[in-house]
């Protein structure tokens, strides 16, 4: 039978397939190929059945490349794997033709959809979303679609969007023979200006640039061109003119969709989205979605293929049916008085003679306490810290959002109540679990999987699928609830409930609640971590040294030396890329938690203290500099240039013996002393009017201590919250104005107080001065 023949058939019979596969109808068909909707009548499923068509008027060695297009294609699918990708499950020959036999998806292309008004903004993302996933996961395995367009992508029934047709796809590992530069291959009308002027060379971002084509065609139902001619067309892609605004076209559509399209449109492939994942969490944004990962709840059952987990859960990146009030989910999430509720029944033992840091010793020494601290600290019935197996895991305020390092920051230094909560003892990490829980930590599994697209029993039995049991919580987003459960080694330990739920207990369990309401899910294992006292106590091990890459090069140094005389920009440029900090360890940078060896280096580097010392070197310096003033501010700015160490959690002596505790304190040599001294001490605290206080008088203390060593160039104090009125009247009255009857003799000329405060927006005094800067967004600064 000739390839006419049997393309003609009706219904057609392919040779070689007969044996395994009907063929029920034609699909669709392209320059390459037909595809055909089958059945494998093997395993009873259907198929779709890509033939390859070969035309016998061109010449042989056309017809060899088709052919290798058409097996590569098939190579290439096959090393995808991703539930918003198209699959293959198997290739035949039979002589002169090719057959693949692919996953059905039952739906219709984009194109068909395209202009609809039925489809709303967010479903509009969400289809874009999955594309992104899809395309991330391709460009990961370094695999380059090159023909993104309405007709390449799918949306089944099930609110799935697929991507399909790789037949010109570039595997960016191998040699490209087949799509040599020139060659232009794909649809012209979504392809990218760098795909039109050199075909080979595209990467990821060409991707991106035809996806924003499609969308934007999706939602208008046409292209964002205005010309009607090929030659037309390529003018106006390889100009500079921008494409224009869907809501020119669909005024409905929210602006930020319109953003995330207006830059993955783009006509500079730098100026666009550099990946696909990027993309996708900002489409996340609009659709309401969360972006997905893969479930990882064993790896055992995600390495099989037949697993029941992987069949059914991998589907979770459908447009989900449970509909959710996020408003109030968002208002539920910040209740967190459920923990005191949940730890009601823990040993309790309350704590009245001492000092917080005391107790903070004491749940942290074993010997101290007895046994390693496993469970919550409650403060003023207002703070909770949480420590697990002696290390401190998380902080919250009860009152507000506040959470992390903020809260530790903030904590009385002599409360009115301190209450120990302690763990079930066969249960030490159950306070880890809930500070992953409380304070959205852990590592995502997956999100949004909604319970009425997935079978509940089979999520459960994955739990305890691995040599490692599962460690960690679920968070079920009902209509009107938030709802908790927590895993440890496999087992149940917990299930709360935000608002009151009839015949929730411990005991209560998944099975239940889906038993009686529709939720959506988010599933995270448990990460151990540091917060806290912990960290502080890891500063203490680690300080960081000045280097500079090029020591021939320009250094902070270099530039103090020539003063206020005006200076080459690149000399400045040149000086900030040069320095580098290097951190350094004293002792152990690694602990035992929960099991496993943790770093603390990570932690030690998004610390409030790692991120003073980069401000110091890296802004501030620079910001005085820019100024132009660095006369007035010379003992901050040339001995910050000095530095050549920094400390964290230093204690030195005051003028009366006593030791004094600063959040960083800085070493260099001064040109021209021949020796090392202490530059800067830094602190940070909570702002208010006595924390600040404590801090001038600790400072005094001991720069009388130092004085016979030589003065110190400035006290830096940084404040987590904002600072309240008295706290700066205060400042002002001891800094600016130190000869006003307080006894304060030259504190003026002795030290330079800075006040810093989370703004953007510098502003100065003389002597000392209150500025504000921003410190990555998160926290407020006070200087000396």
């Amino acid at each position: 039978m000739t390839l006419k023949q049997f393309v003609s058939a009706d219904p057609p019979v392919l040779p070689g397939l007969a044996a395994h596969y009907l063929v029920r109808q034609e699909l669709g068909r392209g320059g390459m190929g037909v595809v055909y909707l089958g059945e494998d009548t093997r395993l009873e499923r259907p198929v779709a059945i890509k033939v390859l068509l070969l035309n016998s008027q061109t010449g042989v060695s056309h017809q060899q490349e088709t052919v290798l297009r058409f097996q590569r294609e098939a190579k290439v699918i096959a090393r995808l794997n991703h539930p918003n990708i198209v699959s293959i499950f198997d290739v035949h020959q039979a002589g002169d033709q090719y057959y693949m036999i692919m996953e059905y998806a039952d739906g219709q292309t984009l194109s068909t959809l395209a202009g609809l008004a039925e489809l709303s903004p967010e479903q509009l993302a969400r289809i874009g979303q999955q594309i992104c996933q899809a395309l991330a996961y391709a460009h990961e395995h370094q695999i380059i679609h090159r023909d993104i367009k309405p007709g390449n992508i799918i949306l089944t029934r099930r609110g799935e969007a697929k991507l399909m047709d790789f037949g010109i796809a570039q595997l960016q590992a191998e040699d490209s023979r087949l799509t040599q530069a020139g060659d232009l291959l794909g649809s012209l009308a979504y392809a990218s200006p760098e795909q039109v002027q050199d075909a080979g060379s595209v990467d990821q971002r060409s991707d991106i640039f035809s996806l924003g084509i499609t969308l934007y065609e999706l939602i208008t139902g046409q292209l964002p061109y205005q010309a009607k001619q090929l030659s037309a067309l390529l003018l106006e892609l390889l100009s500079a003119q921008p494409l224009p605004s869907v809501r020119t076209l669909r005024p409905d559509i929210p602006q930020a969709l319109d953003q995330i399209l207006q830059r993955a449109m783009r006509k500079g492939r730098e100026d666009r989205y550099q990946s696909a994942r990027d993309m996708a969490i900002d489409l996340a944004a609009v659709s309401g979605e969360t972006v997905l990962t893969s479930l990882n709840f064993s790896q055992a059952a995600l390495a099989s293929p037949e697993s029941p987990t992987r069949i059914s859960l991998k589907r979770s990146t459908l447009l989900t049916r449970t509909r959710i009030d996020q408003a109030l989910i968002q208002t539920l999430v910040l209740n967190r008085h459920w923990l005191l509720t949940l730890s009601e029944s823990w040993q309790r033992e309350s704590i009245s003679l001492l000092t917080l840091e005391q107790v903070f010793r004491k749940v942290t020494d074993a010997a101290l306490f007895g046994q390693n601290f496993s469970g919550l600290i409650l403060i003023d019935q207002r703070w909770i810290c949480f420590v697990t197996e002696g290390y401190f895991t998380g902080g919250l305020d009860l009152n507000n959002e506040q959470q992390g390092p903020e809260v530790f920051a903030v904590l009385p230094a002599q409360p009115q109540s301190i209450e120990l909560r302690l763990a079930p003892p066969n249960q030490p990490q159950f306070p880890l679990i809930l500070s992953n829980l409380s304070l959205g930590q852990g590592i995502v599994l997956h999100t949004k999987l909604d319970s009425s697209l997935i079978e509940a029993d089979h999520l459960l039995a994955s739990l305890n699928q691995d040599e490692q049991p599962f460690s960690g919580y679920a968070v079920c987003q009902a209509a009107d609830n938030l709802v908790y459960f927590g895993y440890l080694q496999g087992e149940q330990i917990f299930a709360a409930a935000v608002r009151p739920l009839d015949g929730i207990s411990a005991n209560f369990n998944l099975l239940q609640l889906l038993s009686t309401t529709a939720v959506v899910m988010d599933v995270y294992r448990s990460q151990p971590t540091l917060a806290g006292p912990s960290i502080r106590q890891m500063l203490k091990q680690a300080h960081l040294q000045v280097n500079y890459a090029n020591p021939q090069g320009t250094k902070l140094q270099t530039l103090a030396d020539q003063g206020e005389a005006e200076q080459a920009p690149h000399l400045v440029k040149e000086a900030r890329q040069n320095l580098q900090l290097g951190l350094h360890w004293e002792g152990q940078a690694q602990v035992k938690l929960a099991g496993e060896t943790l770093d603390a280096s990570p932690f030690v580097e998004q610390s409030l203290n790692y991120r003073l010392a980069q401000w110091l070197l890296l802004d501030y310096f620079f910001s005085i500099h820019a100024t132009g003033n660095t006369t007035t501010l010379k003992y901050l700015y040339t001995w910050i240039a000095a530095t050549q160490s920094l400390w964290f959690e230093q204690e030195l002596l005051g003028a009366d013996g006593q030791p004094r505790c600063f959040s960083m304190v800085t070493y260099g040599e001064i040109p021209g002393e021949g020796r090392a001294k202490v530059l800067h001490l830094l602190r940070i605290g909570s702002g208010q009017v006595r924390d600040v206080e404590q801090f001038l008088e600790d400072v005094i203390s001991v720069k009388k201590h130092l004085i016979k060593s030589g003065d110190i160039g400035g006290a830096l104090y940084l404040s987590i919250e904002d600072y309240s009125t008295e706290a700066l009247k205060l400042f002002y009255a001891r800094t600016v104005e130190p000869r006003k009857g307080l006894g304060l003799g030259s504190l003026d000329k002795l030290t330079k107080l800075t006040l810093i405060q989370n703004s953007p927006y510098p502003t100065a005094m003389r002597i000392g001065w209150y500025s504000k800067v921003s410190l990555e967004g998160s926290t407020r600064c006070c200087a000396q």
